[in-house]
C-alpha cells in the first residue's frame, strides 16, 4: 500500500514502483484520458434514452379583442383572455435507428478504454525510462567521483615520488590530466543528473532522492516471440482500439441504413382551454377539456439526397478504419520484434558488461601491483583504470537498455499495468488524489 502526503513540497520516491504510482495517480495526461471516458460513457445514456418516453407539459396565455355585433351597422370589440395547458407523453414503439445508436455507443466506450488503457501504458512505460535515465546519471556521477578520488591519491603518490627522486613530472601532468577530465566529466554528468530528475518529477509530480530498485517484468513477458506477437494483435491497446472504432463506423452505416426503415409511435395529450369574456355579464368563463391519443408512423420519401451522401461518407471512412486497423496491427507487429530483439541483446550485453568489469577489475589491480615494483608505467595505470571506469559505465548503459526493452515489450504485448506489475491502488489512495 502506498500513502501520499500532498504538501506544497512533491514527496519524494525511492522505488520504480514509487514512481509508477505517482505518475499512474499525478499524471495530467492520464487524468485527461480518464474525463474523456467518462464524457464518452454518457453517450451510451442518450442512444438508449431513444426507448424511453418523453413527457413535457405546455401551457398558453394570451389577449385578444373579440368582435361582437349588435346589428349589421354596428361592430363593438371585447376584451378576451384564454389560457390553456397541455400534458404532451411520446413513447417510441419501434424505431431500427435505436438499437444501432445504441451499438455504437457502446463500442465508442470501449475504443476510449483502450484509448486510457493506451495512454495508462505509455506513461507507464515514459516513467520507467526516466527512472532508469536517472539511474544511469547517478551511477556516471558516482563513477567520476571515485575516479576523482582515485586519481587525486595517484598525483600525491606521483609528487612524492617526484620529490625523493623516483618518477617524472610527466607522470605527474598525465595523471594531472586525467584529473581535470574527469572533472570536466562530473560536472556534464551533473548537469544530465540534474535534467533526469526534473523530468522525472514533471512526469510524476514528485522528486526521485536515493533511488535504489527496478522492477523485474519477467514474469509477465511472454516467453517466445511468436507468443509476443499473438499477445499484441489480441491485446495491444492501440490495436484493440482500433477495432472498435472500425466497430463504430459500422453501426453508423447500420444507422444510416435504417433511416429508410419506417418508425412507430405512440403520442398522447390531455389538457384544457379556458376563456375569460369580459364583456359577457359577471365575466362569464367557458373551460373545454381535450384528451387524444394516436400512434404515428413516419416513412420518410425524400431527403434532398443527404442520407444518401452520408452513407457515402461514412462508408469511405469505414473503409480507411479498415486500412488503419492493418496499417496498426504492422506497426505494432514491428514494435514488438523490435523490442524483442532489442531485448535479447540487452540481456546480452548485460552479461558481457559484468564479465568485463570483473577482467577490467582484475587487469586494474595486477597493473597497479606492477606499478608499486617499477614493471609499469603511471600511464598504463591510468589507461586500466579507464577500461574499468568504461566496464562499469557499460554495466550502467546495459541495464537501462535492458529496462527499456523490457517495458517496451510489455507495453507492445499489451500487458503493461500496475496489476500484472504487482502494484496495487485502492480505491481510498484514488479518492485522495
Amino acid at each position: 500500500m502506498y500513502v501520499f502526503i500532498h504538501t506544497c513540497s512533491p514527496v519524494t520516491a525511492h522505488s520504480l514502483s514509487d514512481a509508477l504510482v505517482a505518475a499512474y495517480l499525478n499524471n495530467p495526461d492520464l487524468e485527461s484520458a480518464r474525463l474523456l471516458l467518462r464524457s464518452t460513457e454518457e453517450s451510451l445514456t442518450i442512444a438508449r434514452s431513444g426507448y424511453l418516453p418523453i413527457i413535457s407539459i405546455a401551457g398558453t396565455a394570451a389577449f385578444a379583442n373579440q368582435t361582437e355585433s349588435s346589428s349589421p351597422a354596428q361592430n363593438m370589440m371585447f376584451p378576451k383572455y384564454a389560457s390553456g395547458t397541455r400534458l404532451v407523453l411520446k413513447q417510441p414503439i419501434f424505431d431500427a435507428k435505436t438499437r444501432y445508436l445504441v451499438k455504437k455507443s457502446i463500442a465508442e466506450i470501449n475504443a476510449q478504454r483502450e484509448a486510457l488503457r493506451e495512454a495508462e501504458q505509455m506513461t507507464l512505460y515514459s516513467t520507467a525510462v526516466a527512472f532508469g535515465d536517472v539511474l544511469e546519471k547517478m551511477a556516471a556521477v558516482e563513477l567520476s567521483k571515485s575516479s576523482m578520488r582515485f586519481l587525486k591519491a595517484r598525483i600525491r603518490a606521483a609528487r612524492q615520488g617526484f620529490e625523493v627522486g623516483q618518477g617524472s613530472r610527466t607522470e605527474i601532468a598525465q595523471a594531472d590530466t586525467h584529473y581535470q577530465k574527469e572533472t570536466m566529466r562530473l560536472h556534464g554528468s551533473t548537469a544530465a543528473l540534474i535534467a533526469s530528475k526534473a523530468r522525472l518529477q514533471q512526469m510524476t509530480g514528485i522528486k526521485a532522492e536515493d533511488l535504489t530498485s527496478v522492477l523485474s517484468l519477467e514474469k509477465i513477458l511472454p516467453t517466445s516471440l511468436e507468443d509476443s506477437l499473438e499477445s499484441a494483435m489480441e491485446n495491444n491497446p492501440s490495436v484493440v482500439k482500433a477495432m472498435y472504432s472500425l466497430e463504430v463506423l459500422k453501426q453508423v452505416v447500420n444507422a444510416q441504413d435504417s433511416s429508410w426503415i419506417p418508425s412507430v409511435g405512440l403520442e398522447g395529450s390531455a389538457g384544457y382551454v379556458r376563456d375569460d369574456l369580459w364583456f359577457l355579464p359577471n365575466n362569464e368563463t367557458s373551460t373545454v377539456g381535450t384528451a387524444s391519443i394516436g400512434i404515428t408512423v413516419m416513412l420518410p420519401l425524400y431527403a434532398g439526397g443527404r442520407i444518401s451522401a452520408e452513407k457515402r461518407k461514412t462508408r469511405a471512412l469505414l473503409e480507411s478504419a479498415r486500412s488503419q486497423l492493418i496499417s496498426k496491427r504492422n506497426t505494432v507487429q514491428q514494435q514488438v520484434i523490435s523490442s524483442w530483439s532489442a531485448l535479447k541483446a540487452a540481456k546480452a550485453s548485460f552479461s558481457a558488461a559484468k564479465a568485463a568489469i570483473s577482467s577490467a577489475e582484475i587487469a586494474l589491480d595486477s597493473v597497479m601491483k606492477e606499478h608499486s615494483v617499477g614493471q609499469r608505467s603511471l600511464l598504463e595505470v591510468l589507461d586500466a583504470r579507464s577500461r574499468f571506469e568504461n566496464a562499469h559505465a557499460n554495466l550502467a548503459a546495459a541495464k537501462q537498455r535492458h529496462l527499456v526493452a523490457s517495458f517496451a515489450l510489455a507495453m507492445g504485448t499489451g500487458c503493461l499495468s500496475l496489476s500484472n506489475l504487482g502494484i496495487e491502488i485502492t480505491p481510498s489512495l484514488l479518492q485522495k488524489n
